[in-house]
């Protein structure tokens, strides 16, 4: 359940990338049992953000993009948060761009 809210962030955050291959009214829908569901937990996604949390991150890029999904603005080197050195923080910035691009999140 924890991938249907951050598709759900995704998607309220950046709407001109689309995580869904149709545009539904809602993406919630009462399932065969009559529960609440959404459509992010039935369907498997091809998308690029997918894409990307599917990559091997690592911990601090992990943490870089819940920060943004959580509303940051920007990215700030913070020691307690990241437990590593600037430098290190520096490098996996760069490593995460490079994996957004190559999985077509540019911008």
């Amino acid at each position: 359940k924890h991938s249907n809210y951050l598709f759900e962030k995704f998607h309220d955050m950046h709407p001109q990338y689309s995580t869904l291959s149709s545009k539904p009214m809602s993406i919630h829908f009462n399932d065969s049992e009559n529960e609440d569901s959404s459509l992010y937990d039935v369907i498997e996604s091809n998308d690029s953000f997918d894409n990307l949390m599917s990559s091997n991150l690592s911990e601090i890029q992990q943490k870089m993009i819940v920060k943004v999904l959580n509303g940051a603005h920007s990215l700030k080197y913070d020691s307690s948060l990241y437990k590593c050195t600037q430098q290190e923080f520096q490098k996996e910035f760069e490593d995460l761009k490079t994996v957004m691009i190559l999985n077509g999140l540019e911008g």
